[in-house]
């Protein structure tokens, strides 16, 4: 699998595996003879500038249907007053994350919090992030997120590696299928 995949990588050009966030569904190859090749839609890059990303969530949110009134608004620029700003991350596209339940879940249950404002983030799309954040969550649904989330720390410049990371970094934390299934290759990416 893991040739396959680095095949994949190189035929689209991407020179490492965290230039891009994965497509929102599995890579599906092709063999056809002895050439190997990608069928699936263009990747959504983490290099998408703010204004898209909140463009897109603010379309996204037009069709999306809550169970809960989250402590979030599109288009949010005041986080004063608030105690603990969280932003909830899910390292693939919006269409992917916002149809996880246990994201739905996390993120309902800690928007509920007193004095706590949430902002989601996904890949193609991200609500207003405040200025300082306190608290960084990921939900890992699968291995191929993994690319997502170098992605998403590296667009809030927070460095990859928690030994790396200063009292001034957000704390960061995750998890979800992959992190509870085997989260030793995860271990320092996330403080123990």
């Amino acid at each position: 699998f893991l040739r396959m995949l680095e095949e994949c990588l190189n035929e689209s050009g991407w020179s490492t595996m965290t230039s891009a966030c994965f497509m929102s569904s599995p890579v599906a190859l092709i063999r056809a003879g002895s050439t190997t090749r990608r069928r699936s839609r263009t990747p959504a890059r983490m290099s998408l500038p703010m204004s898209q990303r909140a463009k897109n969530m603010q379309s996204f949110q037009a069709d999306e249907k809550l169970l809960f009134t989250p402590n979030v608004g599109a288009g949010r620029t005041d986080f004063e007053g608030e105690n603990v700003c969280v932003v909830y991350a899910y390292p693939n596209e919006y269409a992917v994350g916002i149809c996880s339940l246990g994201y739905q879940i996390v993120w309902a249950t800690v928007s509920d919090l007193p004095g706590v404002s949430v902002s989601r983030m996904f890949t193609n799309a991200s609500e207003m992030l405040p200025n300082k954040i306190d608290l960084l969550g990921f939900s890992m649904s699968w291995e191929l997120d993994f690319p997502g989330l170098f992605e998403s720390l590296s667009f809030l410049d927070v460095p990859r590696r928690s030994a790396e990371r200063s009292a001034e970094d957000p704390i960061v934390f995750g998890g979800g299928p992959v992190l509870t299934a085997n989260a030793e290759p995860f271990v320092g990416f996330f403080p123990q």
